[in-house]
């Protein structure tokens, strides 16, 4: 295990709602953080439909034509909703009453493990998994009997026991409203135990002048189940690009894990006149960026909305939004307006925000005063007026940057959710709440620093596909008992012997650590950690149904979250090399009764990226 370094360039998707990993994010001791790098929040969010594409992959090219020549027709007229379902103030009262089969089927349906694999991986739309069941919802005291519900998230938000959902009002009954909202998208911020970084963040992007979601939040209770607290967020749909943009009929867009490359647009999902693929936007985009050095910024300019694409990116970096675009290439949209088509960009997904900057895929930290991964943001900065006009920018909204308001505006929240949080949470929550008003802090002063000393650099190329091959196998056993997880240290709740092969590297572990128990969400846990000689750590971390933890044998298939990872000593941060996609765990001994001996086998198939050449 020589080339743990080489290792964390490798696949990161099981990082962060982000990622959902887990009611808490921690980024402490070694295997403390495991459920955070395990769930990237997120990645995305999750489509609802996919346009047709042609065999090659892409939008079909006459059809994208026909589109330029035609003016789209204008759609409906626009129902608003009333401000006051998003009153910032007000905590929202959501209650489902659902068959409980249906509530057992909705909570566990997931994307399954297999989205990255084959060398097609990013020519569509990754396709979503989840099914509308009935349901009778009571909002705030006003209850409609025939009302749709769907699980959401892709990765980091996915939880079994407490998961994100849409709630569709005219599903089954046309014309069916709740004060003027079609839907309520209620996000259960896994990555984040404040549960406060949504809203705050959102806030951020809001008073930049940024077209953004209103956001407040909402108490969740299925069949009588308190689910706890949720981020009820606006829903991006005709009545947003109506009030936001004053043109409700050009086309709209989701960025998941995309990006303005050939090679990766077409991740990228038409959300509005579906029937119709265009793409025209996107490529305008895709061609300034290879224009010359001396043409670049001009034809970006008819391409996009730089003024104020330069203030969402500041903004993304401001409030430490690594998931976004400009610091993982997904949770964003844009919207390609009637009038001139140049792209606006609109914020996504920051249930990950306020944290210490760090790129996942590139098993780095980043600088406090830039984040540029995709291929807009590091054309930009790489290029001198691009980068002056950023900096700029940053300036200019940084010394905007007020400790003291963002201070008193998560007292607030935390005055109105604090009485909901599910019993057990509250220590968790006040930790990460001290750890959220450090960033706040800090930050400004962070980046100024950087900005004095001439600005950060940026090193890193652009990333490689990330589309996944069979990478290798780990092959071992294990004993432990029972609610050993959580725990700081694996090392000493259990041991095991391992052997396998990643990559070209075979080893075998001069130390293994094990533990077994319930998640913060109620998943079981499995881990399985590796010393070796050079004093690499790595593990292997499975999660599932705790039902499905039974004696006898667990197949890694689709239910089954398993990823190897390996842990930077020096930052104390996890970086995910690999996915499970393959094999079995047998268990000789089972029993979920806390001290009882756990003990089994295990055969994991790994895949990952190939490495550059």
């Amino acid at each position: 295990m020589r080339r743990a370094g080489l290792w964390m360039v490798m696949l990161a998707l099981g990082g962060c709602d982000g990622g959902d990993a887990g009611d808490d994010a921690s980024q402490g001791d070694a295997m403390q953080a495991v459920p955070d790098a395990a769930f990237p929040d997120a990645i995305g969010d999750d489509p609802d439909a996919a346009p047709e594409r042609d065999a090659a992959g892409g939008p079909d090219a006459a059809v994208d034509a026909d589109v330029d020549a035609v003016p789209m027709q204008p759609g409906p007229p626009v129902v608003h909703p009333d401000p006051a379902v998003f009153d910032p103030d007000h905590l929202i009262e959501v209650e489902v009453e659902i068959d409980p089969a249906d509530w057992d089927a909705l909570r566990v349906q997931n994307r399954g493990d297999g989205l990255f694999t084959g060398p097609d991986c990013m020519s569509a739309p990754f396709p979503s998994p989840y099914d509308w069941f009935p349901a009778r919802v009571t909002v705030d005291g006003e209850t409609y009997d025939e009302v749709g519900i769907r699980k959401k998230g892709f990765y980091g938000s996915v939880s079994g026991s407490r998961p994100s959902v849409k709630i569709r009002f005219d599903k089954y009954v046309d014309d069916q409203l709740h004060r003027g909202l079609t839907r309520l998208t209620l996000n259960n911020g896994r990555q984040d135990p404040t549960r406060l970084r949504t809203c705050l963040a959102y806030g951020v992007f809001a008073r930049h002048g940024l077209p953004t979601p209103r956001c407040n939040f909402a108490r969740l209770t299925v069949n009588g189940s308190v689910l706890g607290v949720y981020a009820h967020v606006e829903a991006l749909k005709r009545p947003f690009l109506d009030d936001r943009f004053g043109d409700p009929d050009g086309w709209l867009y989701e960025g998941t894990i995309s990006d303005f490359r050939p090679t990766w647009k077409g991740t990228m999902e038409q959300k509005t006149h579906q029937d119709t693929p265009h793409t025209a936007g996107i490529d305008r985009v895709i061609a300034a960026l290879d224009a010359p050095d001396d043409a670049v910024i001009a034809a970006l300019e008819e391409a996009v909305d730089l003024d104020a694409f330069l203030t969402f990116w500041a903004t993304e970096v401001m409030v430490g939004h690594w998931d976004g675009y400009s610091g993982n290439t997904n949770n964003f949209w844009f919207y390609e307006p009637v009038a001139d088509g140049r792209l606006r960009f609109i914020p996504w997904g920051p249930d990950g925000a306020f944290q210490p900057p760090r790129l996942f895929f590139e098993g780095a930290l980043a600088p406090h005063s830039v984040s540029a991964v995709g291929a807009l943001t590091r054309r930009l900065y790489l290029h001198p007026e691009g980068r002056a006009r950023y900096i700029a920018r940053l300036e200019e909204l940084v010394a905007g940057w007020d400790p003291a308001a963002l201070n008193t505006e998560i007292d607030r929240m935390v005055a109105l959710v604090g009485p909901s949080l599910l019993p057990g949470t509250q220590r968790n929550h006040a930790e990460a709440v001290a750890e959220l008003r450090r960033f706040v802090d800090a930050k400004g002063d962070a980046i100024r620093a950087e900005l004095a000393a001439g600005g950060a650099a940026w090193n890193w190329p652009l990333r490689g596909a990330l589309c996944t091959e069979p990478v290798g196998v780990f092959r071992g056993e294990f004993s432990t008992t029972w609610a050993s997880w959580p725990t700081r240290n694996t090392f000493e709740t259990g041991d095991g012997e391992f052997e396998g092969r990643f990559y070209e590297d075979e080893s075998v572990a001069a130390g293994a650590g094990a533990a077994i128990g319930l998640g913060d969400q109620g998943e079981g846990v499995l881990i399985l950690s590796q010393f070796f000689g050079d004093g690499t750590v790595t593990f292997l971390y499975l999660a599932t149904d705790p039902a499905r933890l039974v004696q006898g044998e667990l197949p890694i298939d689709e239910a089954v979250y398993c990823a190897f990872s390996v842990l930077d000593q020096a930052t104390g941060q996890v970086f995910e090399l690999g996915r499970c996609r393959s094999g079995r765990v047998s268990f000789e001994q089972m029993q979920q009764v806390p001290g009882a001996p756990v003990s089994g086998s295990f055969t994991l198939g790994i895949w990952g990226r190939a490495p550059e050449q």
